[in-house]
C-alpha cells in the first residue's frame, strides 16, 4: 500500500511540475511526454491503493495505469500535431514577402494575412532573395516553408 502512495505521489509532482514548467520537462524524441507518464504514476498509484495487496489486482492496476498514461499521450499528441488550432487558423496557401534571404536552414517572411502583424521564421527547399514573392507551403511549429510564386500573383 506504501508504494502505491509513494509512486502515486511522485506521478502527482511530475504532473505538476509539467504544468508549472511545461515543455522545459519534456525529452525530445522521447515516446512518452512528461505529462502523459506523471498521469500513469498517478493512475498506477491511485487505482492501486483502491485494490490494494492482490496479484491480481496489482495486475489490473498496471493495466489500467498503462490505457490512462497512452490515453493521456494520445490527447496530448493531438493538440500538439494540430497547427490550426495553435494559432486559430491555416497559413498554408499564404503569400507573403520575404524579408531576408531565405534556404533550407533560415529566413524570415511577412505574409499578407492581416491577422499575422510580426515576420515568421520561414525556410525554404532553395535560396530566395529578400523581396521575392513567396507562398506557403508548410507549418513546421511556429516556422513556415515557403516557396516563390510567380510575381503576378
Amino acid at each position: 500500500m506504501t508504494v502505491f502512495l509513494v509512486i502515486g505521489a511522485i506521478g502527482l509532482l511530475l504532473l505538476l511540475a509539467s504544468l508549472v514548467f511545461g515543455d522545459v520537462l519534456e525529452i525530445p524524441d522521447f515516446f512518452i511526454s512528461t505529462t502523459a507518464f506523471g498521469a500513469a504514476l498517478t493512475g498506477f498509484g491511485a487505482i492501486g491503493l483502491i485494490v490494494s495487496n492482490d496479484a491480481l489486482r496489482f495486475l489490473l492496476a498496471t493495466v489500467a495505469a498503462v490505457a490512462l498514461g497512452a490515453l493521456v499521450q494520445l490527447v496530448i499528441t493531438r493538440a500538439r500535431s494540430s497547427e490550426v488550432s495553435s494559432i486559430g487558423y491555416d497559413l498554408v496557401g499564404a503569400l507573403g514577402t520575404l524579408t531576408a534571404t531565405t534556404g533550407p536552414s533560415s529566413g524570415e517572411v511577412r505574409l499578407d494575412d492581416s491577422r499575422e502583424i510580426e515576420t515568421r521564421l520561414a525556410y525554404s527547399e532553395d535560396w530566395l532573395e529578400p523581396g521575392a514573392r513567396v507562398e506557403v507551403v508548410a507549418l513546421d511549429g511556429s516556422r513556415v516553408e515557403v516557396r516563390a510564386v510567380d510575381r503576378s500573383r
